[in-house]
């Protein structure tokens, strides 16, 4: 099976989560990162998602599936123990056309949650198409070591340029230009190494004049050097 790379916007869609074991718990958990409506159904939760709960993140239901609970779902998460409940959700969700994701059967899946590596803004995933979670999680590890919490600043700062340049005269191939300008200095490492006042002479140097840089740089939530 060979799956189409997609990042999703989920924010506000309805998301159920049926189960309400540890797997349960870190689909939930990246659900509400990504500010979904998450509803979770299962007889027993852990104590987590009991609290994520009384915190209003999630909707919680103590009982078990029933038919007709994926109506108005966008997507779902089959994460229980119990091969007749799978089964149930399974059908029901392709019946009504929801995104099905079960922990039991990844040959009925309709995605799956790639290993991923997130730093602010910046996110990068590893997917074998369910052929060896293993290799994923070392590929993550490599990334996780390569890609640290600079590329968080250097992707807030380029997202904050972005925004100024997109609004300017400039055509697109010249944006591209910019950037690659940009990315061709040390402004890597100087994020890195938190030499903001290189960071803004750099900035300065190669954005258009009477851009007013420093309100650019300063979004980028540090203390200036």
């Amino acid at each position: 099976m060979v799956f189409f790379p997609i990042n999703l916007d989920i924010t506000e869609r309805s998301c159920l989560v049926v189960g309400g074991g540890n797997v349960a718990l870190r689909k939930v958990m990246a659900l509400v990162d990504c500010s979904s409506s998450v509803t979770v159904i299962s007889p027993e939760v852990v104590p987590e998602l009991h609290e994520m709960a009384e915190q209003g993140l999630i909707t919680l239901h103590l009982r078990p599936y029933r038919r007709g609970d994926l109506q108005g779902t966008f997507l779902v998460f089959a994460t229980t123990d119990n091969r007749e409940v799978q089964e149930i959700v399974s059908r029901e969700a392709k019946e009504l056309n929801v995104l099905l994701n079960s922990a039991d059967n990844p040959g009925r899946c309709d995605f799956q949650v790639p290993a991923k590596v997130r730093r602010g803004l910046l996110l990068l995933t590893i997917s074998t198409g369910g052929a060896s979670p293993a290799l994923s999680r070392v590929i993550r590890r490599e990334l996780e070591g390569h890609f640290g919490e600079e590329y968080a600043a250097i992707t807030t700062l380029f997202a904050a340029i972005r925004e100024v340049i997109v609004q300017g005269p400039g055509s697109s191939a010249d944006n591209k230009k910019l950037f690659d300008e940009l990315l061709a200095t040390d402004i890597v490492d100087c994020v890195k190494n938190r030499q903001w006042k290189r960071v803004r002479s750099i900035v300065a140097a190669i954005l258009p004049c009477g851009i007013d840089t420093d309100k650019i740089v300063d979004r980028v939530e540090v203390p200036k050097a």
